[in-house]
């Protein structure tokens, strides 16, 4: 999934990963929470970048395993890593997704030259 972040296209992405979820039969839980962490990181990422004076290019990716997800995020937006819990609060987004950050264990952001790259493992159980 990939387009332009704009707060309609977080809400969409959202939803099209827990429907994912679902059709690939994970439980509501597991769906719930990844559309909520994809949610969160949108908004997040759109915060960062609100001055920003080019659209933020993100996407989204699912890779299904025998047990868990990896959700992998990649967005053209300035270079901030999401999956830091102790990184500076500038506003509501960044407060929630630090939270879920903090209580979720296999996460990594990967250094890369241009655009941010981030992924999160769930699993089924």
């Amino acid at each position: 999934m990939d387009g332009i972040l704009t707060p309609d296209t977080a809400v969409e992405l959202s939803k099209k990963a827990g429907s994912n979820l679902l059709s690939h039969k994970y439980t509501k839980e597991v769906a719930n929470r990844v559309a909520l962490f994809v949610e969160e990181i949108c908004l997040t990422i759109l915060d960062e970048n609100c001055n920003a004076k080019k659209p933020v290019l993100i996407e989204l990716s699912l890779l299904f395993e025998a047990d868990s997800v990896l959700v992998i995020e990649r967005d053209s937006g300035q270079l901030f890593d999401l999956t830091d819990s102790d990184s500076q609060i500038n506003g509501l987004s960044r407060f929630v997704l630090n939270g879920l950050m903090a209580s979720h264990q296999e996460k990594a952001y990967l250094v890369t030259t241009g655009y941010n790259r981030n992924m999160i493992r769930f699993s089924q159980k």
